[in-house]
């Protein structure tokens, strides 16, 4: 997996940069492909499907084979997978990744998601075979995407954010560890 997360790391990046002082709302993505961010989703949802319990277990049923060979055998995206980017930041001038989260399950527009927050992105994944309805969300689609996008929002909406507060604050050592990293 050490070329996917490498490409994946450079364009998370990428985007942390494009997005400083931009407004909020839906950009055109440094260039990229999809179809690779798409295969790094699955390789870390595969991965999180096959650890132990106590670190973040996920159940992907009979999708994790088809993630291991979407990731690992470059066999074609299905339809079934997708995934939206969603850069949640701060303030406009945010270039931090102020929080990582492991991959866990949503339901959104009644379609089954899992939710990976990572680089100060959130992947919203789809893994499922129904079509969502949303518009806009469809229009975030990395898979087979001709010029990829991805929606700039304030983090403080976002519980990926108010989570990663919430512990921080209820934990003063932590909160003063944090504090003294860069």
């Amino acid at each position: 997996m050490g070329a996917l997360e490498n490409y994946a790391s450079k364009i998370l990046k990428n985007i942390r940069q494009d997005a400083i002082d931009k407004p909020d709302g839906i950009t055109v993505a440094p260039s990229m492909r999809g179809d690779d961010l798409l295969r790094f989703c699955a390789a870390i949802l595969w991965k999180y499907s096959i650890t132990k319990n106590d670190f973040g277990r996920i159940q992907l049923g009979s999708y994790q084979e088809l993630l291991r060979q979407v990731a690992f055998q470059n066999i074609d995206i299905p339809e079934s997978f997708d995934a939206a980017m969603f850069r949640l930041r701060l303030s406009k001038s945010d270039d931090s990744v102020f929080a990582y989260r492991a991959p866990s399950p949503d339901r959104k527009y009644g379609v089954n998601f899992y939710r990976l927050f990572l680089g100060g992105v959130l992947f919203l994944i789809r893994l499922d075979r129904r079509m969502i309805k949303n518009d806009e969300l469809k229009s975030l689609w990395l898979r087979e995407a001709k010029q990829v996008r991805y929606n700039i929002l304030p983090a403080q909406y976002f519980e990926e954010f108010k989570k990663a507060q919430e512990h921080i604050t209820s934990n003063p050592k932590l909160s003063r560890f944090l504090g003294k990293q860069e």
